[in-house]
């Protein structure tokens, strides 16, 4: 116990060197796993790798049975650069886990060796140790899919397919095996795709659908994931939470008829669970509940939103649930009652993962009083006056105002701040754009941002219509049908349909008007274009 004493003393004062060699002492002659772990916990703190070492072979010398110890001593070898003798160490540390622990050092395997990237002799070396677990029924899917991960690090792409085939052969549905398909995805679409779209209709299983719309989200855009999900929702219709995961992106492409639809349906399925159906979590039924309060919000007029609410206890939610709320106190003109919201929730310092100033200056924009949400966005700004995000709302804030002039300066600023940000560029070069202003330095803005960011449907969107303000309409047409083809927003079908009136294509303008109008209406932008073109929609 002095020994002990001493080591936390030396440790509170500072000295790690004082406190590793008294826990180093009593741990040899106690023999004592925590105490081994203290001493190689504080000599990982003074990053002395001869403390580590010395520490951690004497711990297995002296414990030669522990499997803590040797866990220890192989993440030691890596921490100290001794890729060489990890080999062994790894296999001592498998051999002398249960079974538990070993899957679980076979998941964290790839991250220990992340370090130094692994060459193709380390590859080798440990697939050498791992032969006889990945042969071992209780540990061929995780030490299969550790070699392919660890093969991915190595840029060893073809190795790491051939073991995801195995892996997969071994148990399609096993967690690493479709994590090792995302973390495979990028760098072999061709083959990975039709593989999780099979097992999406095969099983059912969210994981793998979640793997698959967040690889497309990234790379191919809204509609395909939105089709995905859609046929997922058509093919697994009693699964109450591939209908939640579609209604959110419905709800991000703003068609809230179309996710009023399909909440309603998965609420259904909750109550009335069908055969075979998963399980479902309170946090998804909760979840459920608050997207449909916020879809009633958007009605025209807005719906009753407390009998959603009222059910809702998670406290992850609680934001959320507060900015519902105030939405629905504004939009019914009750000020006091969402000032009285608003004295009531909690400071951002309690609620940690919210901030109710946020809350309120976005629901101010939200509700189109404007004067009122850059006081409160001023406010937030004079305690944080770097924040690129809180300075870019203004900017935009700005321009919902009106305010073309302040909107340019405040992003001219920002650009002069962060020059090669493809946001910034972005949000000045469309503000010029939309505003006929300065073309030539718009477009240059706007390529720019595109190199920068060269998957963005919105910077796709901006290069499109700065072109059809140059009169370009063959560019334009490009850009624009590409943002169009990956994201369902309601402004680029605008876009893409101006420029197509312009070309004398009107039926197919037409269509895309309708198309902006059924995604969420009244959308006052649409309906300025169309009084200006003289459009009457059918």
């Amino acid at each position: 116990m002095g020994y002990i004493l001493l080591a936390e003393m030396s440790a509170r004062r500072g000295d790690l060197e004082g406190a590793v060699g008294y826990y180093y002492q009593i741990a040899k002659e106690v023999k004592r796993d925590e105490l081994f772990e203290k001493a190689v916990q504080y000599a990982i703190a003074m990053r002395s790798a001869d403390y580590l070492v010395e520490v951690g072979r004497a711990w297995t010398q002296t414990m030669p049975k522990s499997s803590k110890a040797a866990w220890y001593w192989f993440t030691i070898t890596l921490r100290t650069q001794q890729i060489e003798r990890s080999y062994d160490a790894l296999r001592l540390a498998l051999d002398k886990s249960d079974i538990g622990t070993r899957q679980a050092l076979l998941r964290e395997l790839p991250r220990w060796y992340s370090d130094t990237p692994p060459t193709a002799a380390t590859l080798k070396a440990v697939e050498r140790v791992l032969a006889p677990h990945m042969a071992a029924p209780s540990t061929a899917v995780s030490a299969t899919a550790a070699l392919a991960q660890l093969g991915i690090a190595a840029s060893d792409t073809p190795s790491a397919l051939a073991l995801f085939q195995n892996a997969a052969a071994l148990d399609a549905r096993h967690p690493e095996t479709v994590a090792l398909a995302g973390a495979l995805l990028p760098l072999n679409p061709a083959t990975l795709k039709p593989w999780l779209l099979a097992q999406i209709e095969q099983t059912g299983d969210n994981a793998p659908l979640l793997t698959l719309v967040r690889w497309q989200a990234e790379n191919e855009g809204a509609y395909a994931t939105l089709r995905t999900l859609q046929d997922a929702w058509r093919k697994s219709p009693n699964h109450p939470g591939v209908g939640l995961l579609l209604a959110r992106y419905q709800i991000d492409a703003l068609r809230w008829g179309q996710a009023k639809t399909t909440l309603e349906r998965a609420l259904q399925l909750v109550a009335t669970p069908q055969k075979a159906a998963p399980e479902v979590s309170p946090t998804t039924v909760q979840e459920i509940r608050l997207l449909l309060a916020e879809v009633e919000l958007m009605k025209t007029p807005p719906g009753p939103i407390d009998d959603w609410l009222e059910e809702i206890s998670d406290e992850s939610f609680d934001g959320e649930v507060l900015r519902l709320r105030l939405m629905d106190a504004v939009g019914k003109g009750d000020i006091s009652l969402a000032e009285q919201l608003l004295a009531a929730a909690p400071t951002p310092q309690e609620a940690k993962t919210w901030n109710k100033d946020d809350i309120w200056e976005r629901v101010l924009r939200a509700k189109g009083r404007y004067t009122e949400a850059l006081t409160a966005l001023d406010k937030r700004l004079l305690a944080q006056p770097d924040s690129k995000a809180l300075l870019m709302s203004r900017g935009m804030l700005f321009e919902e105002m009106g305010n073309t002039s302040a909107a340019l300066e405040q992003f001219r600023q920002l650009l002069k701040r962060f020059p090669n940000d493809p946001l910034v560029q972005n949000a000045l070069g469309y503000t010029l754009a939309d505003h006929n202003l300065e073309l030539a330095s718009a477009k240059d803005l706007l390529t720019q941002a595109n190199a920068g960011n060269p998957n963005s449907a919105m910077v796709m969107d901006s290069l499109g219509w700065v072109e059809f303000r140059l009169g370009n309409l063959a560019q334009a047409l490009h850009w624009l049908t590409l943002a169009h083809a990956r994201e369902p927003h309601p402004e680029i079908a605008m876009h893409l349909g101006e420029v197509m009136w312009a070309m004398g294509n009107k039926e197919r303008a037409t269509e895309l008007f309708k198309e902006a109008l059924d995604t969420i209406a009244p959308y006052a932008p649409l309906v300025k274009t169309l009084k200006r073109l003289g459009v009457a929609l059918p």
